[in-house]
């Protein structure tokens, strides 16, 4: 079970949809293949386990709840969700029904975006426009500028040296800054 500081961090990622609303972990367990699990919020607000899903790479383990890496966009008619994989620098990519809760990996999945090694303190994402990731690094001391396709899968452009490991990203509402 998760803590409830953990739980209450992850409800600011519930995804909504038509009368349906679902949270997206990162499990990040320690020593295994990392996972994402999608749960159900109901309109009374009780929160049901729908299903865990392998993100296809290791976890990091260790990591504060904050920097786990979910992040959500919405390219088209896909709702993307993207989770990091801190155990080796990989974003596994996936399509969420907002109908269901399912995911489906997305094909290529999970994505090298230029950066490699184990990343112990996470991976922090964020989306601005709904084109581009952003992912913080504490293993180079860097921030990954990502392109999202249509289909949701991701292609590394640029890896840009900040002056200390990021703790969690944000890009404001008018998509024109990344703060780290």
């Amino acid at each position: 079970m998760k803590s409830p500081a953990r739980l209450i961090a992850l409800l600011i990622l519930a995804v909504p949809a038509a009368a349906q609303q679902y949270i997206v972990t990162n499990d990040n367990a320690s020593g295994s293949t990392n996972s994402a699990t999608v749960l159900k919020v109901s309109n009374a607000g009780q929160v049901k386990v729908l299903q865990t899903y392998s993100t296809g790479g290791p976890a990091a383990g260790g990591a504060f709840f904050a920097l786990t890496g979910v992040a959500t966009a919405h390219v088209g008619t896909n709702t993307c969700v993207f989770v990091s994989n801190g155990g080796n620098s990989t974003i596994a990519a996936f399509t969420l029904s907002t109908t269901t809760g399912v995911l489906t990996a997305v094909a290529g999945s999970p994505f090298s975006y230029g950066v490699t090694g184990a990343q112990t303190s996470g991976i922090g994402l964020a989306v601005a426009a709904n084109k581009f990731l952003y992912a913080g690094n504490s293993i180079s001391v860097s921030i990954s500028a990502i392109r999202i396709n249509s289909s949701c899968a991701l292609r590394g452009l640029k890896t840009y040296s900040v002056a200390g490991p990021p703790d969690g990203l944000k890009v404001t509402p008018n998509g024109k800054y990344l703060i780290a």
